[in-house]
């Protein structure tokens, strides 16, 4: 389950987003994202940023996973550990627009070009999705002989 965040998006073809974070709260985002933090803010990089557990070896896996993909091997989470609200903004490396996904809307899942993802609330699990090659969603299964 995710936390639900306060947003708001600015600018036109090269957006931000602004998330505001109740006290407690924290958003997980992609590695060199954040444009600043105000106050209270706490950056930290992780192996788990959903605390799910599941042993060392499990963690050095997901990382070694995001690794091979050209991500980063850790997770990058901003945390409020002031007592009032606290902004962190966020820009892609990218021109375009940001668009804010419910997965509720999704069914939960979605799966997103690479360097799509932005931001996320704590409790979203960001995963490496690997795809058939190319190929194959053309051309199907060579015919069997009998």
């Amino acid at each position: 389950m995710s936390d639900e965040i306060d947003y708001k998006l600015i600018g036109d073809d090269l957006q931000a987003v602004i998330i505001t974070l109740d006290p407690g709260e924290m958003v997980i985002a992609e590695a060199g994202a954040m444009m600043y933090m105000q106050d209270g803010i706490v950056m930290n990089t992780t192996l788990d940023p959903n605390a799910q557990g599941g042993g060392l070896m499990n963690k050095l896996f997901q990382g070694a996973k995001r690794a091979l993909s050209g991500d980063t091997f850790f997770v990058t989470t901003f945390a409020n550990a002031a007592h009032n609200r606290q902004d962190v903004a966020f820009s892609s490396h990218f021109p375009g627009k940001i668009r804010p996904v419910d997965l509720r809307e999704w069914g939960g899942v979605i799966i997103a070009q690479k360097d799509s993802f932005l931001c996320a609330p704590k409790g979203t699990q960001v995963d490496i999705a690997f795809t058939k090659r190319i190929g194959a969603g053309f051309w199907g299964p060579a015919p069997t002989r009998s």
